[in-house]
This record gives C-alpha cells, structure tokens and sequence, in this order.
C-alpha cells in the first residue's frame, strides 16, 4: 500500500503546468523511478522516488546536465546517461539499462 501511495504522489508530483521529458524506471543505484520535466517559465526539474519508495522534494536541473543526457541522481554517485542511444543507469558498482519512455 505504501508503494502505492508513494507512486500516486510521485505522478502527481510535477506541475501541472510542466510538461514531462523522461520518465525512466531504475533497476539499480538510489532510486526505482526518476522523471525530468520542463517547467513552464522553461526551467529543468528533476523528481526521484527512491528504491525505499520515498519521493525527494523537486530539484532543478540544470541545461547542461539535460544537455549532456548525464544525469546525476540523489546519491551523487549513481548517473543516469544515455549510451549509444539507450538510457542506463551506472555507478561504481551497478550498471543496468533504465527503462525510459
């Protein structure tokens, strides 16, 4: 029930004013669920639901980071890229595709 609920909040977590960029499941690394989202005044936001199934306050990406597709996740650590045209997840330990849509 708790993963439920923590999903419900995680989808409705985004603006309703941001239009969604990339929304990947996460098999390894800090988190099950990641979305990338244009803000209306065209600002970058990033939304993480932990593998705990905790979702962490909105933070801002920057253009860069978008820009480059090498994201860094909650942990500081963990990266999600994209290689040869599919998004992965990679950290020092894991490496595994993300499922991206």
């Amino acid at each position: 029930m708790k993963t439920l609920i923590a999903v419900l909040a995680f989808s409705l977590g985004a603006s309703a004013h941001a239009t969604k960029l990339l929304d990947c499941n996460t098999p390894v690394g800090p988190d099950q669920e990641v979305t990338v989202t244009s803000e209306r005044d065209g600002s970058l936001s990033i939304i993480e639901l932990t593998s705990q199934g905790a979702m962490l306050p909105k933070r801002t990406l920057s253009q860069a980071e978008w820009s480059a597709q090498k994201i860094t996740l909650s942990d500081g650590e963990t990266l999600l890229l994209k290689e040869k045209g599919d998004w992965i997840v990679r950290s020092d330990t894991d490496f595994a595709f993300a499922d991206c849509f």
